[in-house]
């Protein structure tokens, strides 16, 4: 299990193998994400959902910066790649805000080969 707290420029994360989901909140545009998000994506290549099961993914999605945006898009890639079919990502967005947020859903999921579902808060 991965569970960080968030922070000024940091997003709140948890995943939970055990009950295949992943939660995602805040703003992320720490000056080093690799720092931030190297043990997800490690995590990433080694995790295998179970046969017919679906990994679950929600993401309240706020401000991300492009390197930030990048790292993560590589996570959701190395995701998507062990578990084909098995990724089920969803986003949650403050309505007024979806004309701004869009570029940076698009960009988290460019060519990941994950189809992204949008829910408005």
């Amino acid at each position: 299990m991965i569970n960080l707290e968030q922070g000024e420029s940091s997003p709140y994360l948890l995943i939970d193998p055990i009950n295949l989901k992943m939660i995602l909140k805040g703003n992320s545009f720490v000056s080093n994400p690799h720092q931030l998000y190297s043990e997800m994506v490690n995590w990433a290549k080694d995790f295998k959902a179970p046969p017919e099961k679906y990994f679950y993914i929600e993401i309240t999605t706020g401000y991300y910066s492009t390197s930030n945006i990048q790292l993560f898009n590589l996570f959701l890639k190395t995701l998507n790649l062990n578990n084909p079919g098995q990724i089920d990502l969803k986003f949650f967005i403050i309505e007024d805000e979806e004309e701004d947020l869009e570029e940076t859903i698009l960009s988290l999921v460019f060519n990941t080969g994950i189809e992204a579902k949008k829910t408005f808060l």
